[in-house]
């Protein structure tokens, strides 16, 4: 019993996330304050594709294939709530379902929610190790630290009290350890112990 691939999070994922993904965002474009212009995507660095848009008053369009001759247009409704305090906020309404989002994700040629596309995010798909391995790498990050697990704990940033910097230090060497024995675990290295 136990070994590899006996956990049931020794899986191979088989959803995409939501990462992988194209995104529209209403609260981007708004931002922008561009009622027209240029959406650039990239994958890893480089490009993953591209879109003309333009925003009206109830309805977002999206051209596609502009470069290439080939136009695909897409038109997606917009909707707006009223703020608690004065103005409102807009929302993306899924062209499938009818939820109202801020966020749409293209998933098979066109823009869908993130429910209809059946996208999760890659956290959900993490196993125990990865979890651990990511808060660890979370606090060296907040703290001015590199990522790097082997190298020493950051010093003391200026300003932060002492009790913190111990708490967090202690946080992440227990998750850093967490992941280092249930990767001797899997390994099948018995008498893993903290010295």
């Amino acid at each position: 019993m136990g070994g590899m691939g006996s956990s049931r999070w020794d899986h191979i994922r088989t959803r995409r996330t939501i990462e992988e993904t194209q995104a529209l965002d209403i609260r981007f474009l708004r931002r922008c304050g561009n009622m027209t212009g240029w959406l650039t995507w990239k994958r890893n660095g480089k490009p993953d594709g591209n879109a003309l848009y333009c925003v009206g008053t109830d309805s977002l369009t999206l051209e596609y294939g502009a470069v290439s001759g080939q136009k695909t247009k897409h038109t997606i409704q917009i909707e707006t709530t009223p703020c608690t305090y004065g103005g409102v906020r807009q929302w993306l309404v899924c062209p499938d379902c009818g939820r109202r989002v801020c966020i749409l994700y293209r998933a098979a040629g066109h823009f869908q929610c993130r429910h209809c596309c059946n996208l999760a995010h890659l956290s959900q798909q993490e196993c125990p190790h990865d979890r651990l391995m990511r808060k660890a790498r979370k606090i060296r990050a907040s703290i001015g630290g590199g990522e790097n697990l082997f190298e020493a704990f950051p010093g003391k940033p200026k300003r932060m009290r002492w009790k913190t910097y111990g708490k967090l230090q202690a946080i992440s060497e227990g998750a850093n350890m967490g992941s280092m024995k249930i990767t001797a675990q899997r390994l099948g290295i018995c008498g893993f112990n903290k010295s």
